[in-house]
């Protein structure tokens, strides 16, 4: 992942973010404590293409997150 944000840097500037995901930019936002949920924002295409490959596979979870491992690898 090129770009991780704080939480607080991603609220203001929750657009901007949402303009480098809607690029192709995956932009990853952590909580500096740790007791925040985290996110990755992603393109509608790389969520879709990281679909496709997850149905592409056999249909149990370990092959599912595989799939999704290794489909964000070619992100």
């Amino acid at each position: 992942m090129k770009t991780t944000y704080s939480l607080t840097d991603a609220q203001q500037n929750f657009l901007t973010l949402m303009q480098a995901a809607n690029t192709g930019n995956p932009v990853k936002i952590e909580s500096a404590t740790g007791n925040q949920p985290e996110a990755v924002l992603l393109s509608a295409a790389s969520w879709a293409a990281i679909q496709k490959q997850l149905g592409d596979q056999a249909e149990t979870e370990q092959h599912h997150r595989a799939a999704l491992y290794h489909a964000w690898g070619r992100l």
